[in-house]
């Protein structure tokens, strides 16, 4: 009988030991700041006003178990700690110059683009225009000679076909008879005596024309010296 009570002391010595164990291992378990944000569960006992159970330094915000000092020249040892690396705001701002950097040279490049294609049309355009030219001065020059009024009838709608086609094309001719004569618009061939003023053209002896404002094909002319 005395050795049963003995035992059954000695269990309940026991099971009280163990309890205070716990209790000390839940203490000894939270090592919490309360500026500490990290999501662990906290098995302290109801004295403690944290709720996480971690060992964080109170330089470090993130989101992970570690040891580290962000003021500490050495990085973390911890891989998954993020106290050294840079901040989300300052990544997204080099993000940001990037793109604008990549946007201002795109804006750019659209914009020569668009010049060397309008140039390389204009440039086109007047090299055709060009040589169309002849064919309306060989118009011109058979209806001087041909005597059939019909066959003539039939020349001058052709040319004057091809004459409006130019105009929408952004082609003038260049008026110079009795005008000053301009070495920009006039290429004078001859120069006669005359009683009247000095440097006026007196004859057009092949039309001239310019395109959107710029001279295609100067004048021949025949002026007054």
């Amino acid at each position: 009988m005395a050795e049963k009570k003995k035992r059954i002391k000695e269990e309940i010595e026991k099971s009280t030991q163990g309890t205070n164990n716990n209790l000390e291992n839940n203490e000894d378990k939270c090592h919490c700041d309360k500026n500490c944000h990290c999501e662990h569960e906290c098995h302290c006992d109801d004295d403690c006003d944290c709720q996480n159970d971690c060992n964080c330094n109170d330089n470090c915000d993130c989101e992970h178990e570690c040891h580290c000092d962000k003021n500490h020249d050495e990085k973390c040892s911890d891989k998954k700690c993020h106290c050294h690396e840079p901040k989300v705001n300052e990544i997204n701002l080099d993000y940001l110059d990037i793109a604008q950097r990549l946007k201002a040279e795109f804006d750019n490049y659209k914009k020569r683009n668009q010049e060397i294609a309008s140039t390389s049309f204009n440039d086109g355009k007047a090299y055709v225009i060009g040589k169309l030219l002849p064919i309306i001065d060989a118009f011109d020059q058979a209806n001087k000679t041909i005597t059939d009024e019909n066959v003539k009838s039939g020349v001058n709608i052709i040319n004057n076909q091809l004459r409006n086609i130019l105009t929408d094309l952004g082609v003038k001719k260049i008026e110079c008879v009795g005008k000053e004569f301009d070495p920009y618009l006039h290429n004078a061939v001859f120069a006669v005596d005359s009683d009247g003023e000095k440097n006026i053209v007196l004859e057009e002896l092949q039309e001239g024309f310019t395109l959107d404002g710029k001279v295609l094909r100067h004048s021949v002319v025949k002026i007054s010296k």
